[in-house]
């Protein structure tokens, strides 16, 4: 197998998580913007409905507009991404959009339902700590040193694997060892 047959069919793999994320993403955001509002307009404070007052009505459409935009994103990105050469970029964009929609709006569930008295009574902090942990797993910009070595000792190790199955391999001769040296990778 070809070194870099394996590096493309795995950024491949990586683009196609993060787009999948993307769209898990979308769906977090308008499942917490929905939740929220229903709690909006059940919730009495002082006599009056909370989700009468303007404030929260104007934190409430910005959460609306950034699920929009990360939707229109997601689709653009999704149409794109079979594609050649084309998907990558809209999928990164898909997924930076989709984490700060999602994040912005969890967030704000959490404030709105500050009325619990404790976050963990209340469903909110599900959502944001889905957004947090969503944005921890598919946030790569860059690779320290040994996660580019262990990068590379995969992509050996995958070739070194079809080799055994006795696949064709591209790879030169006598290249068992793989110097691991430090570089930047951007997702």
């Amino acid at each position: 197998m070809d070194k870099g047959a394996v590096a493309d069919t795995l950024a491949h793999i990586e683009l196609a998580a993060s787009l999948l994320a993307a769209a898990e993403m979308c769906g977090g955001t308008y499942s917490v913007i929905d939740y929220t509002l229903d709690y909006l307009k059940t919730r009495k404070q002082f006599g009056k409905l909370i989700g009468g007052y303007q404030s929260l009505k104007h934190t409430m459409v910005d959460a609306h507009m950034g699920y929009e935009r990360a939707r229109a994103h997601l689709y653009s990105a999704a149409f794109l991404f079979g594609q050649q050469g084309e998907g990558e970029i809209p999928v990164r964009m898909a997924k930076a959009e989709a984490e700060e929609a999602f994040a912005f709006a969890a967030d704000r569930a959490i404030q709105f339902h500050g009325g619990y008295g404790f976050t963990y009574d209340c469903d909110a902090q599900l959502y944001r700590r889905r957004a947090i942990w969503n944005a921890a797993l598919v946030r790569r910009c860059a690779l320290s040193p040994a996660q580019t070595c262990r990068f590379d000792v995969l992509i050996s190790d995958l070739c070194a694997l079809g080799n055994q199955q006795g696949i064709d391999s591209q790879q030169p001769a006598g290249d068992d060892k793989v110097e691991c040296v430090p570089t930047l990778r951007r997702s």
